[in-house]
């Protein structure tokens, strides 16, 4: 439930982060009809405030703040779909929504909202506005008649660009990493042991949120509101009783830092039964249409394997019960599916495919007001197996794109993003070559799936394994490269020896198993070298290029600094200017309207 305290009208220069009732409040601008006024949204946990301030300007007035008069110039429905920072700016990657009636007026008036939401932040000294990863002006007309629209975004095959995603937009989720770090009377400690030695990398209270990562990502580039009891950022420190970063903290002390009410994480008489309750009142106080907690599961060491996915049959609220069967066997399913798909085909379906019910045993989906399911993803006490998994981030991933899956076959709507999906980011590839050069070019994408990396064969390819500007026709990926994140290839091409118009097209793929994504396709026009003397490019030698040297001349050992005139160095690259690289240019005289000789002087 969002809660809307008093409006206050503030001079529009002013923005600032107060403390204000039971937590941090941001202050969001709005009009209305005295002018500019400003209202109080909370922060919310594990997301930086001034993207906190970015996603409740675009959610706009709440009903009764609307019914009062308040109104935004940003259309109904906008959503964030990146926030990037870059040294003292900002880009705001915005929804196809935003384009709804712009014209110079309301982009003005978009803008000034925006940045006057983000002045209290005083290291933002810019803002860029984009859709699809152009800036909102470029979808203005053209201001005259010469110019040219912008080609469709959509031209390279990309996803949700010029037109509405469907995916996840409009779904509020809370995903619930379990257990971490608490304190027990006496002393902190972790709530679950690590019987394989494998340390934090499998020891499910830090494990937990390494696997959310993923699934925070997976959900909300499909366009879902994703909220979290816990920090999944890694580089947050520290909580001041233990010295430990946020992330591997308890819920319960998560959420108290983050300014919640206590009703939320102070609920029952011990810490550990605060935190399990204030996972899923968490989900409630967030008004989240369901409610997914994520554990790894303990047996006997080394004896069980696979996935358990939990419903509850006891629920406090028994009207959830049947959409939380529903929801927990689809995401059961789509979890086997995946991991059996793409990582390990041997991976048992346990139970026959059905969820287990917990039958009141597990407050976690026992008590939220809202379809719930529990995952025990893997055992992280079989050391030779699933809790060796549990550590690679290609098996996480993999497990929690088929969560993502399975909460998008619940709402019955199809994934925005495959397994293996990537968007077109950039690239340098150039319309036009001189024949026999060598152009060092690079072409960048956008993870959208599960992990990429060397040792899973990830490259991008020459499209029908060959290419005339190159034989090497793999480029591949160093390091990892997760979901959400970009990856540059840079590769070397050389034009043919013979003039023509050429194809060059390269493509994402997983050696072996699958091509995937847009593909790159570029048109270049290969021509012959021109003739040495040729120095304004018109095929010709002529009085014009006799000028241009004579511009250029230093003489001998005289170094000719400008790089305006590197193209007069025609007798090689020994700095100066002189007679020799005259004589030369003279020699290849064709007069003006001939073509020159491409081979004069060489």
């Amino acid at each position: 439930m969002r809660f809307f305290p008093a409006l206050s009208v503030v001079s529009t220069w002013w923005l600032s982060v107060t403390v204000v009732g039971l937590g941090q409040t941001v202050q969001i601008p709005f009009d209305a009809p005295e002018g500019v006024v400003f209202v109080s949204r909370p922060l919310w946990p594990g997301v930086r405030a001034e993207e906190v301030v970015v996603q409740e300007l675009l959610a706009g007035p709440s009903p009764e703040e609307a019914a009062r008069g308040l109104t935004s110039p940003i259309p109904r429905g906008v959503r964030l779909m990146e926030f990037v920072s870059s040294g003292d700016g900002v880009t705001l990657d915005l929804s196809p929504e935003v384009l709804s009636g712009l014209g110079e007026s309301s982009l003005t008036e978009m803008f000034s909202r925006v940045r006057l939401a983000l002045d209290s932040f005083p290291e933002i000294l810019s803002v860029r506005l984009t859709c699809c990863g152009s800036v909102l002006s470029a979808y203005l007309p053209p201001t005259t008649l010469e110019s040219v629209p912008p080609a469709s975004p959509r031209a390279l095959g990309g996803k949700g660009c010029g037109v509405a995603a469907t995916g996840l937009a409009g779904k509020i989720i809370t995903i619930g990493p379990s257990h971490g770090r608490f304190h027990n009377g006496s002393g902190w400690y972790w709530q679950r042991s690590d019987p394989c030695g494998l340390g934090e990398a499998v020891l499910e209270d830090t494990n937990s949120i390494r696997l959310m990562q993923f699934l925070y990502q997976y959900l909300s580039q499909d366009g879902a509101t994703v909220h979290v009891p816990r920090q999944l950022d890694e580089g947050d420190c520290c909580h001041s009783a233990t010295g430990l970063p946020w992330w591997k903290m308890a819920a319960r002390y998560w959420l108290e830092h983050s300014g919640l009410p206590s009703a939320v994480w102070d609920s029952s008489d011990t810490h550990l039964n605060d935190d399990i309750r204030a996972r899923p009142l968490f989900a409630d106080y967030r008004g989240s249409d369901i409610y997914i907690a994520h554990h790894t599961n303990a047996y006997k060491v080394n004896q069980a394997s696979g996935t358990e996915v939990y419903r509850d049959t006891e629920m406090e609220h028994p009207a959830h019960e049947a959409n939380s069967y529903s929801l927990a066997l689809a995401i059961k399913t789509h979890i086997e599916s995946a991991i059996r798909d793409v990582y390990d085909s041997t991976w048992p379906i346990r139970n026959g495919g059905q969820p287990r019910d917990s039958a009141g045993g597990f407050g976690e989906i026992r008590i939220p007001n809202r379809p719930a399911c529990l995952i025990e993803l893997a055992f992280h006490d079989n050391c030779n197996k699933d809790g060796p998994y549990l550590t690679d981030n290609f098996f996480r991933s993999t497990a929690e794109w088929g969560v993502y899956q399975g909460v998008c076959s619940y709402f019955g709507v199809t994934p925005t993003w495959d397994r293996y999906s990537c968007e077109y980011v950039s690239d340098t590839i150039p319309a036009t070559m001189v024949a026999g050069g060598a152009y060092n070019v690079s072409v960048t994408f956008r993870n959208r799936g599960v992990v990429w990396s060397v040792d899973r064969g990830f490259k991008l390819g020459a499209v029908g394994d060959s290419d005339p500007f190159t034989v090497s026709t793999r480029s591949p990926v160093a390091g990892e490269v997760r979901p959400g994140q970009t990856f540059t290839f840079s590769f070397t091409l050389t034009a043919p020896a013979a003039a023509g118009r050429y194809t060059t097209d390269w493509r994402m793929v997983r050696e072996a198993v699958a091509w995937f994504g847009p593909t790159v396709g570029r048109q270049i026009q290969v021509t012959l070298p021109p003739s040495p003397g040729d120095l304004d490019g018109d095929s010709d030698v002529d009085l014009d290029d006799l000028a241009i040297m004579q511009r250029c001349l230093t003489g001998s050992g005289v170094n000719q600094g400008d790089l305006a005139c590197a193209q007069c160095l025609i007798e090689g690259n020994d700095g100066d200017v002189d007679g020799e690289d005259l004589r030369k240019l003279v020699g290849c005289m064709s007069g003006a309207g001939i073509k020159a000789d491409p081979d004069c002087g060489r």
